[in-house]
């Protein structure tokens, strides 16, 4: 599992994960049956059960603005395909619910995730390197973060 970055950062990442992008990246890789599984849109309670969290948690993730933006609507709510929502829980170190992913189906996304995720931690040294603070580590995770100057 992946350590998850902080609130500022996952609100960065929602941002900066553009959700139609990400599902033609994954669907390159994908044939015809995986893909239908990784398309399926999924509104709030899916996304809860997906993250075994409460809907509550899942209506906060966005008001703060800390999901992805939506592809669709669904009954009247957002939706976002399987995919955004699973790599998003990924890079973020949420988590998901036990056994919400068929370990066949999570198998094809993990080299998609670690790709993604140093694409990340190379945006993060980037960001930090322009930076006007120079005390701030080059990573906000704790495992890859290098000890600041005293």
């Amino acid at each position: 599992m992946r350590s998850g970055p902080g609130r500022a950062d996952s609100a960065a990442l929602a941002a900066a994960l553009d959700a139609g992008k990400l599902l033609e990246r994954v669907l390159v890789h994908l044939d015809a049956g995986p893909a239908a599984y990784w398309t399926a849109p999924l509104g709030i309670p899916e996304v809860a059960a997906l993250a075994g969290v409460g809907r509550p948690t899942v209506d906060k993730w966005r008001q703060r603005s800390l999901l992805p933006a939506s592809l669709w609507t669904v009954g009247g709510g957002p939706a976002w395909p399987r995919v955004v929502i699973v790599v998003w829980l990924g890079l973020t170190g949420r988590g998901f619910a036990p056994g919400a992913i068929p370990p066949a189906a999570g198998a094809v996304l993990v080299p998609v995730l670690d790709a993604l995720d140093a694409e990340l931690d190379e945006a993060r040294a980037a960001l930090v390197a322009t930076s006007p603070c120079p005390d701030v580590p080059t990573s906000p995770r704790p495992d890859v973060a290098e000890e600041v100057p005293r």
